[in-house]
């Protein structure tokens, strides 16, 4: 049982729950939109961008990796477009699975040099995606409502302990 608390105390805790919910909802909606807008982009490149073989020159891993928080692969794919420039393209998308691919040395030797495909912008060809590793657009829209609900859901919450906080307190006489 909550021991009773000052009307003050009960405010500044409304207030704090409602600050991390709007929080929460800020954030979910800034990133669902940033994923979804990355996702179209793959989407557009894929559907009407130049496309070009593109090899598999490099495979590191980020361990730090800001938005999962796990290790991911880090490939650079190089591919030359139609008038024979050449561009490189860095791509993370590929989860590091060190149980069941063992180390890093061992298991980047199986994708250097493979050809990949490589839609990329014909105005500005360093802006490419490769096919299969493009952003997914429903992950985009869950990702940005799971958060922006877990937002709304800490809003919610907060209100609902702080009345029922409030209506156990004795009243001023």
């Amino acid at each position: 049982m909550r021991r009773p608390q000052s009307r003050h105390r009960a405010l500044l805790e409304l207030i704090l729950w409602i600050t991390a919910g709007v929080s929460l909802l800020v954030f979910g909606v800034s990133t669902g939109i940033t994923n979804v807008s990355e996702a179209n982009d793959h989407q557009r490149l894929l559907d009407s961008g130049s496309s070009a073989v593109g090899i598999i020159t490099d495979v590191q891993l980020d361990e730090n990796h800001g938005r999962y928080a796990s290790s991911f692969k880090v490939f650079t794919v190089e591919y030359t477009i139609r008038s024979g420039e050449t561009y490189s393209h860095i791509d993370d998308n590929e989860a590091y699975r060190s149980r069941e691919e063992g180390p890093l040395e061992e298991g980047s030797e199986k994708w250097l040099g493979r050809e990949v495909a490589v839609f990329y912008d014909s105005s500005n060809p360093a802006h490419a995606v490769v096919d299969g590793w493009e952003g997914s657009l429903s992950m985009a829209y869950f990702g940005g409502f799971f958060l922006g609900a877990m937002g709304i859901g800490t809003v919610a919450l907060g209100v609902w302990m702080q009345k029922h906080a409030l209506r156990e307190m004795p009243q001023p006489a």
